[in-house]
């Protein structure tokens, strides 16, 4: 069993939902302290949430937003009093974090996420600083790869917190409300309205 400190960003973006999606799982195996990080309002950088103003206060807050089932919220909370010192430390954030949270002691797993076919140049000194980098995607492992970074990278897709499906006669109702014919294709996307996005081609 490894000892795993884990920052991640706490809150309801892609970034933090997978974190807590990863986190579940891997406590399975591992003993995992999940280090959550919230947005400074003076910076807007994003900072562990002890070093915050009102950190606890809107930590919790946000926490009961995101854990539907109370069991599973107070395992978290047991979690995120764990102190230790870890073998392995994941940083699931943006590159531009990496270096703020790496530990010289133990090995750093960086985990990031990138939509465009090249990752800015100015990630790469970041990249080169995780003993390895991990991406949801063959498609972002391809990015990383060519952005020269020497870090290892693993590709280990997301995965879900809770699978559910909604029964057929579900799915049958919200199409005949929608007005979608029952052989097409139906995908559901959630993103900024920004050009990086590419929403135009979607």
């Amino acid at each position: 069993m490894k000892r795993i400190q884990y920052f991640f960003f706490l809150d309801s973006t892609g970034y933090g939902l997978s974190a807590l999606a990863y986190i579940s799982a891997l406590q399975q195996h591992h003993q995992v302290q999940p280090v959550p990080l919230l947005q400074c309002p003076e910076t807007h950088r994003y900072k562990p949430v002890r070093q915050v103003k009102d950190g606890n206060q809107i930590a919790k807050r946000i926490l009961h937003q995101l854990f539907d089932d109370a069991s599973e919220l107070s395992s978290f909370d047991q979690s995120l009093s764990c102190e230790m010192v870890p073998d392995i430390t994941v940083i699931h954030t943006i590159p531009d974090y990496f270096s703020e949270f790496r530990n010289p002691e133990s090995r750093n797993i960086g985990i990031t996420v990138w939509e465009y076919d090249s990752v800015p140049s100015s990630w790469l000194i970041h990249l080169d600083l995780m003993d390895a980098l991990v991406v949801p995607s063959e498609f972002c492992k391809s990015a990383f790869e060519k952005s020269g970074t020497a870090s290892p990278l693993f590709c280990v897709p997301h995965v879900l917190r809770k699978p559910e499906r909604s029964p057929a006669s579900d799915q049958t109702a919200l199409r005949k409300a929608l007005s979608i014919d029952a052989d097409a294709f139906v995908f559901y996307c959630i993103n900024d309205w920004t050009l990086r996005k590419n929403l135009r081609d979607l």
